[in-house]
């Protein structure tokens, strides 16, 4: 009786895993028509840009690899700490609303 569930339980297992990668591939829509170029933003940094013509029309993919192991390359953010006049105009008018 307890190989008989180990039995059970391997094949619903092997169930589910096949179950789920087919039900992923049916999710992709199939490519009629596919190119892609890749442009060298700099040194560990490149855009691929991918059209995909599928039955539900056209994709646009825009893809960029950034290689954050080189030295070259710093992720930060941008901010803005100087208030400009139009800010300040902005912010009046919706408070006097």
């Amino acid at each position: 009786m307890i190989q008989f569930k180990k039995a059970l339980s391997v094949v619903i297992a092997m169930i589910l895993f096949v179950a789920t990668l087919s039900s992923e591939a049916a999710a992709l829509p199939a490519a009629l028509y596919q190119s892609s170029t890749l442009q060298t933003i700099t040194a560990g940094a490149t855009l691929e840009n991918i059209s995909r013509f599928t039955l539900n029309g056209w994709l646009n993919i825009n893809v960029l690899r950034i290689d954050t192991t080189n030295p070259n390359i710093k992720i930060d953010t941008l901010t803005n700490d100087q208030i400009t006049e139009e800010t300040r105009h902005c912010s009046r008018s919706s408070s006097t609303r």
